[in-house]
């Protein structure tokens, strides 16, 4: 059975990672939140998707298990097999806690 998040961990999950500890993408786009995340899969080409996530490496994982701490996103992440599914795994994980933030008052 799933854990139940609390709405400080949800936000916490939400927040900017540290300046030190953004994401950089091939091409220039620095990315700080799980939604920066989210966005930049919509807006990114396949191309640029293949060049962070391959046979030999998964940095969208890697960032978001290392340095968000999002468990959860991040198994989905290493999962996904294209940059279609981890928008949609993305977009889902960002609007649940969000609801999740809201929910609580936080």
């Amino acid at each position: 059975m799933a854990k139940k998040l609390k709405g400080e961990t949800a936000a916490r999950l939400l927040a900017p990672a540290p300046e030190d500890k953004a994401f950089f993408l091939v091409g220039g786009k620095v990315l700080c939140t799980e939604e920066d995340l989210a966005r930049a899969f919509a807006e990114m080409s396949d191309e640029q998707f293949s060049s962070h996530h391959n046979h030999e490496k998964n940095d969208f994982y890697n960032w978001v298990s290392q340095v968000i701490g999002d468990s959860r996103l991040a198994h989905d992440l290493a999962l996904a097999k294209t940059r279609e599914t981890s928008r949609k795994k993305a977009e889902a994980r960002v609007q649940m806690l969000k609801n999740i933030v809201n929910h609580h008052g936080n």
